[in-house]
Order: structure tokens, then C-alpha cells, then sequence
């Protein structure tokens, strides 16, 4: 001991080296704080071993302390540095206080070093309210786990840290009152706390209260155990009185056997019946209906290739009907051009005619006047002569400017007269328009009062008392095999609006339709219809409750097509099939404009699609014929109405108004045409009745210009000198004259060839007019022939399905019939096993079976039924017999066991572990106490040690029987004891504190110990040694990874702050704020 005093005295020196030691385990790092106390915003990074902390009184340095404790968990009681609470702590003028606490977590005793990484920062935040939240995060700032108080407590459990412990937290109070206290009961308080000895003791003494709790509870229930077994032997006894009781059980369990087994035995004969009745069905009555059924189908085939045939038949004839309607119209203006020419031809004629009589005339003039020249003898002079010849030159030249007049005239006359044969064809065009349009209006406006006066009733778009009819088809539903369906165009929906006309044209006859299932209800509904004065209605026969046809592929157009299935959304089965059936909408190809129309009815590779029957654009219609295609150049008969299925009511009605709108606007400009045609045809009469007079008065100009002329040249003959008269001027207009007389038949010859030209080319078109309308007349004729072939192959086709659903019906029967007998059998089977199952959970087969003799048979279920209600009244008789049932005794007997082994072994099983509880409890009893005068013996000694730095003696005494604790010490080693520390000076019982502190902190395992204030009261010379003291005690081997704060308010300039392990941080002193 001596030695070990003497080792111990040696002052240890710092590391050697300037390289900081590394943060141990469970050491603070780094404490921050915002608002916190007297600080607005501090942030102190700790060194990894002695750390002081030092600054003039009210700088701050307890803060860093308590907002340590206070992150770790201690409550704010704890701390003596509030009145307030919590909220205390808070800053003046600050609505809030937050803490942080960085502790390291290394080595292979870190807390679950994957979650936090090295470093784990405890974060608690102080509201004005008092409220309190913690928050955990880890190395790298996130939080982890749940941030709450109980968390926290596993991580200071893990690291050993109990800042609540006065040795491992010595705080201003702490030390102050050991210093203070001369009690010895708070010096033992002192003492147990921070030995732990007071917890172990605490946990010892509530061990003892549990164990003491077991052993009454286990002493009372011994007690119990008699009783319980004298009630299991009373009810032993009362069910051993059940035995007849139990005979007739039997006999009634005999019974319900065999009554399970009686339901099993008859559902196996209904199976076996079922089976049979299959049989018969599959006989060769199905064979015979399935042959039935593909005759008719077959026949339905041919009937549906004769209906195409004459579909086919009418639809040529259409078009050549169409043609010879179009050929007629063409011959018929072909006709009235050739009258034009021709009356062209013959006034050309005329005029060269009188050209040529005129000529005529002029030749027979000269000739005569050559002729009386020569026979008189002119008396003139030649003076004379030259003024005769200027007068008739002037006349001659007159005749010819007025006969050029009057051709002029002649051409406007007969381009007149072509005006007024094009004004008047323009006046009929228009009229025609003008009445189609007004037959539009009335028509649509019949329409618009029915829709309008069914209030809102889209069903009215179909007809003007179809609401009605689905009304009196709905009341009388029981009248119907299945309910009607209809009209077809009402489950018709669009899915792109443009193809609305389109549509309509195609699908517009079927809208109006109904389906029956039956012609039991085709009967029913025509009577309905006739009561509802719905006429011209197709009613078609489809069977109901078939899915939609699948259409195989090899049978549509090409999918880069649209067809007008596309277009559309059917969604009921049975209206698709028929939409199918009568449109053959899967057939139909819908285009946008004419020219895509022509490319996919004349495709450039010649070879037409077989799956297509028409292609629709918006205004035309392609049909397929054997040849190809057969353009149809008509409008749609109901493009001008909008579609009854493009939009709702309220849609059709406005496009009704609409259509009336656009209708009479066009009729407006129709009756326009025709009025500027009439007023054109009077313009060009007027101008006709001008050019008359215009004529005649040229003619009238012309015959006084001839007679001027002959005056002038009688009045020259009669003034000639026969003597002298020379003839030669006479002769040359008598060779000019001639000469244009040539020239004018020449004309009058080709004209004449024009008429006769022109006459042939009009007879021919006459001839050729006839034949068109004699064969327009005979296509007429031939038409109700194609229409009957057409209407008897349709209806033999719908008379072939209707008889072929009749058969399908029958077949369907037939199926649905098999089908129910083999499901019935689907369902007994397992209907079967589930009554095997049942009557196996009351017994087995062969038990049933075997209380029946060899040949005796079964009773029916009635009869077991009766036997086995028989044997439970004499069940029951037995059992009134007894204070209560049988199975009631059973069960108190089953209890009354089962309690009986349960307390038992619950004593056998639970009064040894309560022995070795109570005997492990008192050993660990004799082992604290062995533990507490060890641990008194080592404070003592090293408490005597740390007195000897200073030359004094003492020793610790600690009474665990009275709880009281007693320092006895001997200043200088000599003279009086002192007992009460309150004796001593106040650097002495600093110093005695100190000494006693640094003797318990040998036995604490804390990596981080703080003492406040520790050296108050101390004179310069016990501050040295106590510092000495604590340094010493920190670079002791056994503290070499444990962290120490000491917070101090004197000087320390004794203390080498240059060491490696020693930081030394100094407070500004405190500012107002």
C-alpha cells in the first residue's frame, strides 16, 4: 500500500507530442446552443480529454453545463437554475431556446454505427409554451429512429451516461451543498447515489416485493386445491348415474347415421336418372333436328345467294336506268342544239337567197340599161355624163353600207333569239329548284313540329308515335317471349359526327325497325303498332341472347380501310347482328371526298376487293358489280337533313331549324335567279321587238336606196348621146355584179349543203331521242319486274332465316336442355361429395351400411327421420329425469379436471422457481453488502491518498445500517479529528470535497465527467494542489479515454494550457443585452 501511495503521489506529465488524442467513445464534441440563457448563439467544440472552461461570473459558463444535462435527458427540476420550468431557459426576448449535442460514436462498442455513422447529435428544442421535442440525427444530419425520450435513454444506457449521477455532473449545487451539509444522512445519499449502490439496493428491494407477492399468491392457491379436487370427484360421480341415457344416445345415434346417409343414397339415384335422361336427349331425335338444321342453313345460303343475284340485277338496272335517264337528257339538249343550228342554217339561207335575187335584179338592171343605151343616143355633154356617174356611184355605194346594215341586224337578231333560249332553260332550272326546296321546308318542318312536341323525346326523331309505342311495349313486357327491341336507330351511336349522312343514306331504311324474338311477338307488336298508328314499319325475326357476330378476317376490307362498322357504336348483340344482316355495314368502306372514293373503286391494279360492296363518300355512292364498280352520280336522298343519330334532341332539332334556314335562303336566291331570268328573257324581248323594227326599217332604207339608184341610172340613160354613149362602165358593174352573183350561190350552195346537214343531223337526234325515250319507256316497264324479283328473293331470304332460327330455336332448346341436364350433373357431383363430406363428418359409410342386415333395405328419409325423433324423446325423458343434461355435467367435469391438473402443475411448476427467486434475491442481498464495504474501503483509502497531497490524513465512514456517512480528518496529519466538514475553512473543505469527489469517480464508468465551481472557497494554495489533483487524476491510465469538463471562475494560469489533452477556453464576460 505504501508503494502504491508512493507511485500514486508522482505528478504525471502530459502526452509527449503535439497530435491531439482522438475523441473516445461516448465523448461530447461539440455543444451549441440559440437562446439559450444568457446566450443568444454559442457554439463550444470540446477537446477529447481535459477541457476547462473559464470566465467571470455571469459569462455563461454553468450554461454549457446545463444545456448538456438538459440534452441528455435530465429534467429541468434537476438543475435548481429555473422557477419557471423548462421554459426558463429561455432566452429574454426569444420565443424559443434549442440545444445540440454532438457525441462520438466509434470503435466496436458504437451504437448502431450503420444508422448513425461517428458522430450522433442530440437536438432538444424549448418552445415559450414549455414544450419540449428531441430530436436524433446522425453523422451526416438526418434523423434516425424514433427522436423521443425513451430512444434517448437507450443511447445514454448504452454509453454509461448518467448525468443525473453528482459524480459524473458536479454542478454548482452538487457542490455547494456537499460543502454545506453537515448531515451525514445527505453525506450517505451523497455517497449511494453516486456509487449506484442506492439503484442496486432499490431494484433488490422491489425483486423482494415480487417474490414476496409470488409466494402468498402461490400459498393461497394451495389452499384452493383441496376444494377443486372434492368438486371434480362430485362430478365424477353424477356422470357415471347417465348410463341409460346413454343407450338410448346410442340408438339415436344409430338413426342419424343412417338418416346422414339416406340423402347421399338418394342424390346418387337422382344422378344415375340424370344421366340417363342425357342419353336419351343425345339420341337420334338431336340427330335428326341437327340435320333439319343444316338443310335450312343451307338453303338460307342459296336463298341469301339469290337475294344478292337480284340485289345485284336491280342495282345494274338502277344504273342503266340511270344511264338511259342521263342519255335521254343529253339527247334532248343534243335536239334542241340542232334545231338552233338549223335555224341558223335556214335564215343564213334566206339572206343568201335575197343576196342572190338581188344580184339577180342588178345583172337584169344593167342588162337593160345596156341594152337602151345602145339603142338611144345620148344628147349630153361629157360634163353631163360625169355628174350622172357620181350619182349613181354615190347610190350604189348607199345600197351596199345599208344591205351591210342589214346583216348586221340579221346576226343580232339570232343571237338574240339564242339569249332567249338559254334565259328561258335558266327560268326552268330555277323554278325546279325552287319547288324541291319548298317541298324540303314543308317536309322538314312536319318533322320539326313532331320533334318539338314531344318534349325532348329522341324516340320522336323516329317516327311521330314511336314514344308511344315504346311506352305500350314497355307496359305490356309480359306479352313478349323477350321485350322488343327498337327502334334500331336508337342504340345506333356515332363515334365521329361527319359520317353522319353517310349513315343516315345507308342505314336510314333499318332505323325505323324493330326485333322480335318470336312471330308470336312480331303478331303481338304489329297489333301494338296498328294502336299506335305507326305505319310502314319492318319488324325483323332475330333470335335473342347471341353474342355479336365475330366476323372473320378473310371476309372484311383491308384494314387500312375504314368501313362503316368503324364508325359507328352498336352496343346491344342482337341490333349488331341484324345491322349485319340487312346493311351489311362490315361491307361498306367510307371515304372523305370523291377522289379517294374513285382510287378505292378503280384501284390501279385492276383487281377489286370482294369484301366490299359500296364506298360512301360524303356525297356519292360506289356499288360493286360483277364488273367492278358502278358510280352512282346522285345525291344522297337525305343529305339535307341531319343525321338522326349524330347528336341528341336538342342537336336534331337545331339542325332541322338549320336546314329550313339553309333551305330558304336558297330558295330566296333560287326565286332570285328565276326573276333576273324572267327580267333577261322581257331585256332580250324588248331588244328583239327593236331589232324587228330595225330590221324592217333597213329594209324600207334598202328598197328606197335600190329605187335612188335606178332613178339615177334612168335618169343617165335618158341624158346619153347614142352618138356617143359608151356602155364600157355599165359593162364592167354588169361583170362585177355577175361576179357577185357567183359568189352568192356559191354561198347559197354551201348553205344550202349546211340546211340539208343539219336537217339529217336533227332527224337523226329525233330518231335517236325516240329510241332513248322508247327505251326509257321499256327500263320503266322493266323496273317493277327487277323491284318483284328483288322483293320475292328477299322475302323467300327472310322466310329461309326465319325458318332457320325456328330451327336454331329448337337446336337451342335442345343445347340449353343437354346443357341443363349435364349441369344438373356438374352440380350433383360435387352436391354429392359435399353430402359424402357432411354425412362422413357424422360417420362413415360402412357404418351406416353396417346396421343394416345383408339384403334388409334402407327406410326412405321419412321414415329414418321419424325413428330417429323417436329415440331423442326418450332421450330426452331420461335426461328430465337428471337436475341437469348430461352434457352440462360432462362439461363442469371436463372444467373441473381441466382446473384441477391446471392448478396442480401450476404448484408444482411455480413453488421452486419462487424458492430460487427468493434464495437468488437474498444472496445478491449478501453480495451488495459484501460489495458496499469494498467499495467503503476503496473511497477511504483513496480519499485518504488525495488528503495527503496536502499533508492531511483521514478516512470514510460509511454505516449502512444507520445511512449515515462520516469523514474523519486530521489536518497535517496531527492534532484533532474533524467529523464536521462545516469546521474546516473553506479552502480546507473545498479541498475535503474534492478529495472525496475524485475518490467515488474511480468507480464510475462515464466517458465524460464535468465539475462547476469545484475549487470556490479555495486559497491559492489548495487551488494548486486540487488542480494538480484533477489533472492527475485525469492523465491516470485508467482514465485515458474518458473525457473531463472543468468549469472554474479563478485564474489557472498555473495549468500548462499548451499540453496536448489539455483545451482551455476562456468566456466573454456577460454583455447587457
Amino acid at each position: 500500500m505504501v508503494e502504491l501511495s508512493q507511485k500514486k503521489s508522482k505528478k504525471r506529465k502530459a502526452p509527449e507530442g503535439d497530435v491531439e488524442a482522438a475523441h473516445g467513445n461516448g465523448t461530447i464534441m461539440k455543444v451549441k446552443v440559440t437562446n439559450f440563457m444568457c446566450h443568444h448563439n454559442l457554439e463550444v467544440d470540446l477537446g477529447p480529454r481535459i477541457n476547462f472552461i473559464v470566465g467571470e461570473n455571469g459569462s455563461g459558463k454553468s450554461a454549457v453545463l446545463t444545456a448538456i444535462c438538459l440534452a441528455l435527458g435530465t429534467k429541468a427540476k434537476n438543475t435548481n437554475r429555473s422557477d419557471k420550468g423548462i421554459k426558463g431557459f429561455i432566452r429574454e426576448g426569444a420565443t424559443f431556446a434549442k440545444l445540440e449535442v454532438s457525441i462520438r460514436n466509434v470503435g466496436t462498442d458504437a451504437f448502431e454505427a450503420d444508422n448513425y455513422g461517428e458522430v450522433i447529435t442530440i437536438e432538444r428544442t424549448i418552445n415559450g409554451s414549455g414544450s419540449t421535442s428531441f430530436k436524433i440525427r446522425n453523422q451526416w444530419g438526418k434523423e434516425v429512429g424514433n427522436s423521443n425520450r425513451d430512444h434517448l435513454l437507450r443511447i445514454t444506457d448504452h454509453f454509461n451516461i448518467d448525468v443525473d449521477n453528482p459524480i459524473v455532473v458536479m454542478s454548482q449545487d452538487a457542490s455547494r451543498q456537499f460543502l454545506h451539509s453537515g448531515k451525514d444522512t445527505d453525506k450517505y445519499k451523497f455517497f449511494v447515489k453516486a456509487t449506484l449502490l442506492e439503484e442496486i439496493q432499490n431494484k433488490l428491494a422491489y425483486v423482494k416485493s415480487r417474490v414476496k407477492e409470488m409466494d402468498a399468491l402461490i400459498k393461497n392457491q394451495e389452499a384452493e386445491l383441496p376444494r377443486v379436487k372434492q368438486e371434480m370427484d362430485n362430478l365424477q360421480d353424477e356422470a357415471d348415474s347417465f348410463k341409460k341415457m346413454e343407450e338410448y344416445a346410442a340408438k339415436a345415434d344409430e338413426f342419424r347415421d343412417r338418416l346422414a346417409w339416406a340423402d347421399v343414397f338418394d342424390a346418387e339415384n337422382t344422378l344415375r336418372q340424370l344421366n340417363e335422361e342425357l342419353e336419351a336427349l343425345e339420341g337420334h331425335g338431336a340427330d335428326e333436328l341437327k340435320n333439319k338444321h343444316e338443310a335450312q342453313r343451307a338453303l338460307v345460303e342459296e336463298k341469301q345467294r339469290e337475294r344478292e343475284e337480284a340485289e345485284k340485277a336491280l342495282s345494274d338496272f338502277t344504273a342503266r336506268a340511270r344511264g338511259a335517264v342521263d342519255a335521254r337528257k343529253a339527247l334532248e339538249r343534243k335536239c334542241h342544239e340542232l334545231e338552233r343550228r338549223l335555224g341558223h342554217a335556214e335564215s343564213d339561207l334566206i339572206g343568201r337567197n335575197n343576196d342572190v335575187v338581188e344580184c339577180k335584179q342588178r345583172i337584169q338592171g344593167l342588162e337593160h340599161g345596156i341594152k337602151e343605151a345602145q339603142m338611144s343616143v345620148a344628147q349630153q355633154s361629157q360634163a353631163q355624163d360625169v355628174t350622172f356617174r357620181a350619182a349613181i356611184d354615190d347610190a350604189e355605194e348607199r345600197v351596199k353600207a345599208i344591205e351591210d346594215e342589214k346583216s348586221a341586224v340579221m346576226r343580232h337578231g339570232q343571237e338574240l333569239r339564242a339569249r332567249m333560249v338559254d334565259a328561258g332553260r335558266a327560268e326552268n332550272d330555277a323554278t325546279s329548284a325552287v319547288r324541291n326546296q319548298e317541298r324540303l321546308v314543308n317536309d322538314t318542318k312536319e318533322q320539326l313540329m313532331t320533334a318539338e312536341g314531344d318534349d325532348g323525346n329522341l324516340l320522336s326523331l323516329f317516327g311521330r308515335g314511336v314514344p308511344r309505342l315504346v311506352q305500350e311495349i314497355k307496359r305490356n313486357e309480359r306479352m313478349f317471349s323477350h321485350p322488343p327491341i327498337g327502334p334500331i336507330g336508337i342504340h345506333v351511336k356515332l363515334k365521329n359526327q361527319k359520317w353522319g349522312k353517310a349513315v343516315e343514306e345507308h342505314m336510314g331504311k333499318i332505323f325505323e325497325s324493330y326485333i322480335v324474338a318470336s312471330m308470336k311477338d312480331r303478331a303481338t307488336l304489329e297489333k301494338l303498332l296498328r294502336e299506335c298508328q305507326v305505319n310502314a314499319t319492318v319488324i325483323v325475326t332475330s333470335k335473342f341472347g347471341r353474342g355479336k357476330y365475330q366476323i372473320p378476317a378473310n371476309k372484311l376490307p383491308s384494314s387500312a380501310l375504314t368501313t362503316m362498322m368503324d364508325v359507328i357504336d352498336i352496343e346491344n348483340p342482337t341490333v349488331f347482328n341484324v345491322a349485319v344482316d340487312m346493311s351489311g355495314v362490315e361491307r361498306v368502306v367510307v371515304v372523305p371526298d370523291y377522289t379517294t372514293a374513285t382510287q378505292v373503286a378503280y384501284p390501279k391494279t385492276g383487281k377489286k376487293d370482294p369484301n366490299i360492296s359500296q364506298v360512301y363518300s360524303f356525297d356519292h355512292i360506289f356499288s360493286m358489280g360483277k364488273s367492278g364498280f358502278t358510280q352512282m352520280i346522285k345525291a344522297f336522298t337525305r343529305k339535307e337533313m341531319p343525321s338522326r343519330i349524330a347528336s341528341d334532341k336538342k342537336a336534331w332539332i337545331n339542325g332541322m331549324k338549320e336546314t329550313i334556314k339553309q333551305a330558304n335562303s336558297e330558295r330566296g336566291a333560287l326565286l332570285k335567279r328565276a326573276d333576273e331570268a324572267r327580267k333577261e328573257k322581257a331585256k332580250i324581248k324588248t331588244l328583239l321587238d327593236k331589232n324587228a323594227r330595225e330590221f324592217d326599217d333597213v329594209r324600207m332604207k334598202l328598197d328606197h336606196a335600190k329605187i335612188a339608184l335606178d332613178d339615177a341610172k334612168a335618169a343617165a340613160r335618158d341624158r346619153e348621146d347614142p352618138t356617143v354613149l359608151d356602155v364600157s362602165r355599165l359593162e364592167d358593174d354588169l361583170a362585177l355584179v355577175r361576179s357577185e352573183l357567183d359568189v352568192a350561190m356559191g354561198h347559197v350552195e354551201r348553205t344550202t349543203v349546211a340546211k340539208q346537214t343539219a336537217q339529217e343531223a336533227l332527224k337523226a337526234g329525233h330518231d335517236e331521242l325516240k329510241a332513248a325515250k322508247a327505251a326509257y319507256k321499256t327500263t320503266n316497264e322493266d323496273a317493277e319486274n327487277f323491284e318483284l324479283k328483288y322483293t320475292a328473293a328477299a322475302t323467300a331470304h327472310k322466310l329461309a332465316v326465319e325458318n332457320l332460327n325456328y330451327y336454331v330455336d329448337k337446336l337451342e332448346v335442345l343445347n340449353d336442355r343437354v346443357e341443363e341436364k349435364r349441369l344438373m350433373i356438374e352440380q350433383y357431383a360435387p352436391l354429392i361429395q359435399d353430402k359424402i363430406t357432411d354425412a362422413e363428418a357424422v360417420c362413415a359409410r360402412s357404418t351406416a351400411e353396417g346396421y343394416l342386415a345383408e339384403g334388409e333395405t334402407e327406410y326412405d328419409v321419412a321414415q329414418l327421420t321419424k325413428h330417429y325423433e323417436r329415440a331423442k324423446k326418450q332421450m330426452e325423458r331420461e335426461r328430465e329425469r337428471h337436475a341437469r343434461p348430461q352434457q352440462e355435467v360432462l362439461k363442469l367435469l371436463g372444467h373441473a379436471l381441466k382446473n384441477y391438473n391446471r392448478l396442480e402443475s401450476m404448484l408444482k411448476n411455480s413453488r421452486d422457481p419462487c424458492k430460487r427467486l427468493n434464495a437468488g434475491a437474498k444472496q445478491r442481498q449478501k453480495i451488495l453488502k459484501e460489495t458496499a464495504h469494498e467499495v467503503n474501503k476503496t473511497v477511504s483509502h483513496r480519499f485518504n491518498h488525495y488528503l495527503s497531497m496536502k499533508g492531511h490524513a483521514g478516512k470514510v465512514i460509511v454505516d449502512y445500517t444507520t445511512a449515515t456517512l462520516t469523514l474523519d480528518v486530521k489536518m497535517h496529519g496531527q492534532g484533532q479529528t474533524v467529523k464536521d466538514t462545516r469546521a474546516m475553512s473553506g479552502g480546507e473543505r473545498s479541498f475535503s470535497t474534492l478529495a472525496m469527489t475524485l475518490s467515488l469517480g474511480e468507480s464510475i464508468e462515464s466517458p465524460f465527467r464535468a465539475m462547476d465551481e469545484f475549487d470556490v472557497f479555495m486559497d491559492a494554495v489548495n487551488r494548486k494542489v486540487s488542480m494538480d489533483s484533477l489533472i492527475d487524476f485525469a492523465r491516470d491510465d485508467f482514465n485515458k479515454d474518458k473525457q473531463f469538463l472543468f468549469i472554474t471562475p479563478q485564474d489557472i494560469s498555473a495549468v500548462d494550457a499548451s499540453a496536448v489533452d489539455i483545451k482551455v477556453q476562456k468566456m466573454k464576460a456577460a454583455r447587457p443585452s
